[in-house]
């Protein structure tokens, strides 16, 4: 199956994942499975903004040890999640060669 297929294919399921289950947890779940076959990734997140406004929560995972799933938080502008979301831009835009700060993550 050549790559347009299998992006076709995948947006097919991610419809019906959506409109199939009603929590966001399950679908964010189910969304990051697919995408992340087609990207060919084995660790991914996707977070969203917490009730107070200013920090990004992990609400699915790929790859991550469950025990620090709900204790990561990262702030609105902060790391690359919180500047991906603060900047609205998708993170291409960004040259994070240059800007990264390196840190150390436990599991």
């Amino acid at each position: 199956m050549d790559t347009k297929s299998k992006q076709l294919s995948v947006l097919y399921d991610l419809s019906k994942t959506i409109v199939g289950s009603g929590r966001i947890e399950d679908v964010c779940q189910r969304i990051l499975k697919k995408v992340s076959v087609l990207l060919n990734v084995s660790k991914a997140s996707i977070m969203k903004l917490d009730p107070s406004g200013h920090a990004l929560k992990i609400v699915a995972a790929l790859g991550l040890p469950e025990n620090i799933l709900k204790d990561v938080s990262v702030k609105v502008g902060e790391g690359i999640s919180g500047r991906v979301f603060k900047s609205a831009k998708r993170a291409s835009n960004f040259n994070f060669l240059n800007r990264l700060r390196f840190f150390k993550i436990r599991f």
